[in-house]
């Protein structure tokens, strides 16, 4: 039988070195750039919740707000079109704008400055489901229907309060809403 040459003695392999090849424990500027991406994920997805929201906005918030911005919408009619809604010229305040919104009757008041008084009567369900921040908001009761009032944030609240009284009442306010 022939007699096998002795193996050579094993000895460790070179470090294998090359393009491409790194360690691949995350850096730090890998962890930055996870960082990064989550937190432009969370922005998008908090802009995206905001515009969704927006457009679920209910119809008798979408009036004011165009009415103490200035715009007209488009189902926007004169203003003596539509009767049954208060003249409020005791208060100080003119009808500038009235429109069908939401089953009710929609009606923008302007007094002096900046003074904004937005009214809408009509269904419960109708009802804006929120407060509008920076206003003063009261609901009045009228049978079936709600009484929606809605004061710009310069209307002070002791005469916001005396004609919403006034008007839950079934009478007009005698003072003026915004003092000139």
């Amino acid at each position: 039988m022939p007699v096998q040459p002795p193996m050579p003695p094993l000895t460790a392999a070179a470090p294998m070195r090359g393009a491409g090849l790194r360690d691949r424990r995350p850096t730090r500027r890998d962890w930055l750039r996870f960082a990064a991406g989550v937190a432009f994920a969370l922005a998008l997805a908090g802009g995206i919740a905001l515009l969704v929201e927006r457009e679920r906005e209910p119809p008798v918030l979408a009036a004011h707000r165009a009415f103490t911005a200035g715009l007209r919408s488009p189902g926007m009619l004169p203003a003596p079109s539509l009767t049954g809604l208060p003249d409020l010229t005791g208060a100080g305040l003119t009808l500038v704008q009235s429109q069908r919104v939401a089953g009710g009757i929609y009606a923008g008041y302007r007094g002096p400055g900046r003074c904004r008084l937005g009214l809408w009567l009509g269904p419960r369900e109708g009802l804006p489901p929120r407060q509008m921040p920076g206003s003063r908001v009261a609901l009045i009761s009228r049978g079936a229907d709600m009484l929606w009032l809605v004061g710009s944030g310069d209307v002070e609240p002791r005469r916001f309060g005396r004609m919403a009284m006034a008007l839950q009442l079934g009478g007009l306010p005698e003072d003026a809403l915004c003092p000139e």
